[in-house]
């Protein structure tokens, strides 16, 4: 029971973004249909409704043009039936993130080549190699060079923090800057935040941090924005506050605005109220400062 607990952990994780029927709408399959033509090229903002609804119509039109074909039926019928469990299942978890749809664009291409194929044996030519050169060239330059140029601000981030805390000290992020961690640096103990609060609520936290602790910044402000329950309860715990004793452990937010050091020594505390709204009130005055200095 506890392999089938742990399989479907996800579908229990109570982040709202996930799992969501409300997905299956136009502004989900919008996001889907965008999410994966930015697997190809690049689509700003301004059209990205048209970008989508061209995915998701040259989809409709590969889907048609293949469940007519007897040719290669077998290797057509795989791709569109990987297609036809994957697809749903980005829709209804998460549309907008582009990473999972790394995962169907194989499938994409095979039926794209297949249909030049067909096309260019159809009208008897050649010349239909060239727009197949044209989509893997268009594909690596747009999307996978800049990947490689630069893996984006969050990968930036996560060398930074890695290189700003002392060693041994675990750090609790979001999901994007925790994955950055865990892969990409040499952080001992990385933590996603929202699954921490989570576990905690449900009684299934297992890991956790054995020394001191970097709450990093954007989390901490998301925390402190939000303040669910999750949130208040796993604050509670990095800060092991202990009514009966009133003491906490000592924390303060670190300099150059990394985040909140929790350090491993317990200090006196007041009631938990006033210890959360003056950590909130740090985080706001931290906030402000940051605003004016920009403004400037």
């Amino acid at each position: 029971m506890d392999f089938f607990s742990w399989l479907f952990t996800c579908a229990q994780a109570g982040v709202r973004a996930w799992g969501q029927m409300a997905h299956f709408s136009v502004s989900g399959f919008l996001a889907m249909g965008l999410s994966q033509m930015r697997q190809i090229i690049p689509v700003p903002e301004s059209i990205a409704s048209v970008g989508a609804a061209a995915l998701l119509a040259m989809l409709l039109v590969l889907a048609w043009h293949h469940l007519r074909q007897t040719r290669h039926r077998r290797e057509r019928l795989f791709a569109l039936s990987y297609l036809a469990v994957y697809l749903p299942f980005f829709l209804w978890w998460i549309p907008s993130d582009p990473d999972f749809f790394l995962a169907t664009l194989l499938p994409i291409w095979v039926l794209v080549l297949l249909l030049i194929v067909d096309l260019g044996q159809r009208w008897q030519s050649r010349w239909w190699v060239l727009p197949v050169g044209l989509l893997v060239l268009g594909n690596l330059w747009f999307t996978a060079r800049p990947l490689q140029a630069d893996p984006g601000p969050a990968h930036r981030r996560a060398l930074a923090l890695s290189q700003a805390v002392e060693p041994g000290t675990a750090v609790v992020a979001g999901y994007g800057l925790e994955q950055e961690l865990r892969y990409h640096t040499t952080v001992a103990e990385v933590f996603e935040g929202d699954t921490m609060g989570t576990s905690l609520i449900h009684g299934r936290a297992s890991r956790w941090p054995s020394g001191a602790v970097v709450i990093e910044r954007s989390y901490l402000q998301l925390m402190t924005r939000r303040m669910n329950a999750a949130d208040d309860v796993l604050l509670r715990a990095l800060l092991v506050y202990d009514e009966t004793n009133e003491t906490c452990r000592a924390h303060d937010l670190m300099p150059g605005g990394w985040g909140l050091l929790i350090s491993g020594v317990d200090q006196p505390a007041e009631a938990w109220s006033m210890v959360l709204n003056n950590l909130v009130d740090q985080v706001a005055l931290q906030l402000s400062e940051e605003s004016l200095n920009t403004s400037h």
